[in-house]
């Protein structure tokens, strides 16, 4: 389904001067059991909170933008010891491994580009 979306949003936006935009959005949560919940710098709130973070890769141009990609991201400390039982009350599968941010964004930005 994702690449069914992708491709007509590329056919509707994409034009000479379309562009593809990746960015990352920090979200304050509260509470730590969600997936991926751990205390960084929120942006939108100018501080360290407890937040979530997503990668996101979207297309833009004359006629229009929107999302074509976007994948959740996992905090190093999720990765530790300590986090297992979170892993397996959240449904993170087991081989899951750490990405930093730019590592997903340049994940999306070839599963784009071999489209």
């Amino acid at each position: 389904m994702g690449e069914i979306h992708r491709r007509e949003l590329a056919g509707l936006v994409s034009h000479g001067d379309a562009m593809l935009t990746v960015d990352a959005l920090d979200n304050p949560r509260k509470g730590t059991m969600s997936p991926g919940v751990a205390r960084m710098h929120i942006g939108a709130a100018g501080k360290r909170d407890n937040g979530q973070a997503q990668v996101m890769a979207g297309i833009s141009g004359a006629r229009g933008f929107g999302l074509i990609d976007y994948r959740p991201y996992m905090p190093d400390i999720w990765f530790q010891d300590g986090y297992k039982e979170r892993w397996d009350n959240r449904g993170i599968p087991d081989g899951a491994a750490f990405k930093a941010k730019p590592k997903l964004a340049t994940g999306m930005i070839l599963s784009i580009i071999d489209e």
